[in-house]
């Protein structure tokens, strides 16, 4: 077994957000079923959900945070099953499986499954609704475009993505726009095509575009259509196209200005127009039409009608249009079953839903039930009615088909030490890959996006790349999908990077990950520059950027959201919020963070043919660490600090509480030495700290807080609770330090905190108690707990190397048969160490660069080595590592 191929398509992911799946996936926001993209352009869903109900009795729909669990799904999402505990624990429940058998036609399979010793009876209910909402805020959101009415001739050219967009007055978030989101973007039903855009809110605001004057045009006249409020006047200047300046005025609705062009030569001009000052306004966008036009032009407002149109129908299937989409759904209930049609407005989501309920549904005492229902989408009626007409496909067939595309479902296997974790691990890869939404907004695009929890329909920049850490465990492609997500072309200059959320860069740690798991070198070359992205604009450099304006050289992201390091009640963090200190405070974990950036990007620069840009980063991180050398180490509390400032942005003391008492006794705290930057008595204080049991190596793992801390909150959200995420970057900067054994104790123990709850509970929760060891928070929960399945991996999955970001795995290989491995490693930096997943044996033969050295079996096929390197970024030094079981 070698490094897994990446078989991405790089280049074509250029210019896409999204991830890419299917169009039929678990995407709604709401339920856990299927959804079908409806209409790309303005987000709407088509969505599917099949559940079970007690006859007569209770229903259990799997509403979000409902009891339904996860619980198989392949790395394609063409196969995934949910299941509903309906007699808690196994006595009685349903597995939904989805799974595709053709581009556009899917089975809902329901298992239903007693073991209760008694009778039960059932129904299932399939239930058909179109999603026209979006999920954006405002949360009821919906996308109706206007439709122009022109004449002959008529040509509408939209106002929403200009050519260029130059703001008159630059912000903080001038080359961060929040959201991924286009300058000036805003969507409301009303204008053409749902956006317009938003203008003039600065004097000197400035957009260009081009327009086409056709052969035909004889006396043409440039209509602005626009938005402004009644009493308000937006001044602005045009050039090109039209060179003048003109006031608008506000009013009811939407507002045409009339630019007379005269006589135009045909051809493309530039159309640029300037803000004066005034009002913002929105435009949207210019109809360039004939002078005997200007009058006769109309916009005609649509409308949603949310009653499905049935357009065929059998005895157990319905055929079904929704207003504006292009498709035909089709949907056939079990024609062993009576079926009852229900087509009802549901009041809590305002849409009309089309339920076929299948009934009786009777279990014997012991023994299972299988019941079947087909969807499909379809381009015409026609197609759909032949749909219609086919003879229902037979059980066994359908059951072939099922039982075929389960064995893709991601199955975690390793050696026999690791077997005892494997089923909390599958149920984490099956929430990971169905922790998917859609629509999300990303540069002017509706998106489907992995998503922390279905609560979490957005964006989320940090977590998000913890997602792709979990996911390149069992699929590089997901993994590099979802890295793509979050970066922008080297240079974009309204975007560096996508942003939402706590702006740490783990998307870097990401793009480390995939090369040492593929030894890609094109995979590395090509996402460089867009990865850079993140450093140009936490460096400071990005026009706008806030990041860098203390003089001390430390950074601070809090203009950009109120959380540093994603810990929403961490103690210095909150305490520096209410007392209004976050112009003035630089934490560790933003500067530590960027200092790790800057070495992976300077390795990766070396490997890319960009060897230019290393001086830069080593310039940095010279200058960052210098800053927390001299200014946030608190010698009395042998911890690092926050740092104060003064009005002039020089570094001003550490961060105290009302007692005096350092305020940072938290990870944040012990931050820099993962970044190197300690001398060896320094580390070793650190390290006993956070192995010290009564201050954070909890029973659960690594708390957040100092647990000896005054300010400590057994009760808290991260203060008194241990959590996945900073856990992993400890185990991931650990081998920097040469201290592999210590990694291994943090994912042992994680494993075993998430083994013991999903066994049981079958949830997959985002946080852990500290005082009772159980889990809390969010239970279909992927995110920043996915940490979990690389610790399995690096222990127990044979032919796995873990390394720290000091280190490049360029090549592996590894002997299923005799257990043996055999990588390729490069060290940049001064120690190393390594926990590599072999063959299981008592003893092993361990050799670097052919010379026999001793390596510390930790268990059965397990090994940790640690190495005095002496290399560094601008020197590293090759490795060649054998591990042969004796």
């Amino acid at each position: 077994m070698k490094q897994t191929e990446n078989r991405t398509d790089y280049a074509g992911l250029n210019g896409t957000h999204s991830i890419r799946v299917p169009d039929w996936g678990p995407f709604s926001k709401r339920l856990m079923g299927i959804s079908h993209v409806a209409n790309p352009a303005y987000g709407y869903r088509f969505d599917f959900c099949a559940y079970p109900q007690r006859q007569r009795g209770r229903a259990f729909v799997p509403y979000i945070g409902s009891g339904y669990h996860p619980w198989e799904a392949n790395a394609d999402l063409t196969y995934y099953v949910h299941r509903h505990d309906i007699e808690w624990k196994d006595q009685v429940y349903c597995d939904m499986a989805y799974y595709q058998i053709a581009p556009d036609s899917w089975v809902c399979r329901a298992e239903f499954v007693n073991k209760s010793g008694r009778t039960q009876n059932f129904e299932l209910h399939n239930q058909a609704s179109m999603i026209y909402t979006t999920g954006l805020s405002p949360s009821s959101l919906e996308l109706i475009p206007a439709r122009p009415r022109l004449a002959v001739g008529d040509r509408w050219f939209g106002a929403e993505h200009p050519e260029e967009f130059v703001s008159g007055s630059v912000t903080a978030a001038e080359s961060l726009q929040y959201n991924g989101a286009m300058k000036g973007e805003h969507l409301e039903s009303g204008f053409v095509d749902a956006v317009g855009l938003r203008f003039n809110r600065a004097a000197g605001d400035r957009v260009s575009y081009t327009i086409t004057v056709p052969e035909t045009a004889e006396l043409p006249h440039l209509l602005i259509r626009y938005r402004l409020e009644a009493g308000k006047r937006a001044s602005l200047r045009f050039s090109g196209l039209y060179g003048g300046t003109a006031v608008l005025s506000g009013g009811e609705g939407f507002l045409l200005h009339d630019l007379r062009l005269w006589k135009k030569t045909p051809g493309d001009y530039q159309f640029s127009i300037e803000g004066l000052g005034g009002d913002a306004l929105i435009l949207d966008g210019f109809l360039l039409c004939e002078e005997n036009h200007t009058g006769a032009t109309s916009f005609e407002p649509g409308k949603n009608e949310r009653r499905p149109r049935i357009v065929g129908s059998t005895a157990h299937a319905a055929a079904l249009k929704y207003d504006n989409c292009p498709y035909y759904y089709g949907v056939a209930a079990d024609n062993r079953y009576r079926t009852a049609f229900v087509n009802r407005y549901d009041p809590a989501s305002d849409e009309f839903v089309l339920d076929l309920i299948n009934s009786t549904v009777r279990l014997p005492e012991k023994g299972s039930v299988v019941v079947y229902t087909s969807l499909c989408a379809c381009n015409s009626a026609e197609a759909v009615q032949a749909w219609l007409a086919e003879p229902a496909p037979e059980p066994s067939a359908l059951e072939r088909a099922y039982r075929r595309i389960r064995k893709t479902a991601v199955r975690f296997e390793g050696n026999g030490a690791g077997r005892r974790y494997e089923r909390s691990q599958n149920r984490m890869a099956a929430m990971t890959m169905t922790n998917i939404v859609y629509p999300v907004r990303c540069m002017g695009q509706f998106v489907k996006h992995f998503t922390p929890g279905r609560g979490w329909d957005c964006l989320y920049t940090w977590d998000s790349g913890f997602i792709g850490l979990g996911l390149d465990e069992f699929s590089l492609e997901r993994a590099v999908e979802n890295l793509n997500a979050y970066l922008t072309d080297e240079g974009d200059r309204e975007r560096a990077f996508i942003h939402h959320g706590t702006p740490l860069p783990v998307q870097a740690y990401l793009y480390q990950d995939i090369y040492n798991k593929s030894g890609d070198a094109a995979f590395l070359a090509h996402y460089y520059g867009r990865v850079k992205g993140f450093h140009t604009f936490l460096s400071g450099r990005s026009v706008g950027s806030t990041t860098a304006e203390f003089r001390s050289g430390l950074l601070k992201t809090w203009d950009y959201f109120y959380n540093s390091g994603g810990w929403d009640d961490y103690p210095a963090q909150v305490f520096s919020r209410k007392n209004g200190l976050y112009p003035r405070v630089a934490p560790m974990v933003t500067n530590v963070h960027f200092i790790n950036l800057c070495k992976i990007l300077a390795i990766a620069a070396q490997r890319s043919g960009r060897a230019e840009d290393v001086s830069t980063y080593e310039a940095d991180i010279a200058r960052v660490a210098r800053a927390i050398d001299r200014y946030a180490w608190d010698e009395a509390a042998q911890t690092y600090s926050y740092v104060l400032h003064d009005e002039a942005g020089e570094a001003a003391g550490v961060l105290r509480d009302g007692a005096g008492v350092n305020h940072d006794m938290g990870l944040d705290g012990l931050y820099p030495v993962l970044a190197g930057l300690c001398d060896r008595e320094r580390e070793e204080t650190l390290l006993r700290k956070l192995f010290d049991s009564k201050r954070f190596w909890s029973p659960v793992g690594l708390s957040t807080v100092d647990m000896t801390a005054p300010y400590y909150n057994p009760d808290g959200y991260w203060n008194g609770s241990v959590w996945m995420p900073h856990q992993w970057f400890f185990f991931k900067c650990l081998f920097d330090l040469g201290r592999p054994e210590l990694s291994y104790q943090i994912a042992k123990r994680g494993l075993e905190v998430w083994k013991r709850e999903n066994d049981a509970t079958y949830d997959c929760f985002e946080v852990f108690d500290i005082a009772s060891g159980r889990g809390q928070g969010c239970q279909h929960f992927s995110g920043l707990s996915t940490p979990v399945m690389k610790w399995y991996a690096a222990l127990y999955r044979p032919g796995t190397v873990t390394a720290g970001i000091e280190t490049l795995v360029d090549a592996l290989d590894y002997d299923e048969t005799s257990g043996a491995l055999t990588a390729e490693l490069t060290a940049y930096g001064g120690r190393m160490g390594l926990l590599c997943s072999v063959g299981e044996a008592a003893d092993y033969r361990v050799s670097v660069n052919g010379e026999p050295v001793d390596g510390a079996v930790l268990e059965p096929g397990t090994v940790a080595l640690s190495l005095e390197t002496g290399a560094s970024l601008r020197a590293p030094r090759p490795y060649r590592i054998e591990i042969v079981p004796r």
